[in-house]
């Protein structure tokens, strides 16, 4: 009928904006992430440990860090 379609086009819409929103939030939180200098600090300070650590291994002379091991820093 044509209310019930109303109101599916009515449940579609706030659909929508619900995920814009949510897209939206989680832009934002990326560019905070992006934009961080305390991140960007730390990941240095975990680099500079971790090739510290490792000098005179294969690791030793890392570029980068793999973000997976952020779990397993703790302040």
């Amino acid at each position: 009928t044509l209310a019930t379609l109303a109101d599916c086009g009515f449940v579609c819409v706030r659909s929508i904006k619900t995920i814009n929103g949510n897209i939206a939030k989680l832009t934002d939180g990326c560019q905070h992430i992006l934009n961080s200098g305390e991140l960007r600090t730390m990941l240095q300070v975990c680099l500079q440990a971790g090739n510290y650590l490792n000098q005179g291994t294969f690791r030793g002379q890392a570029m980068a860090v793999d973000v997976g091991f952020l779990s397993q820093v703790r302040t």
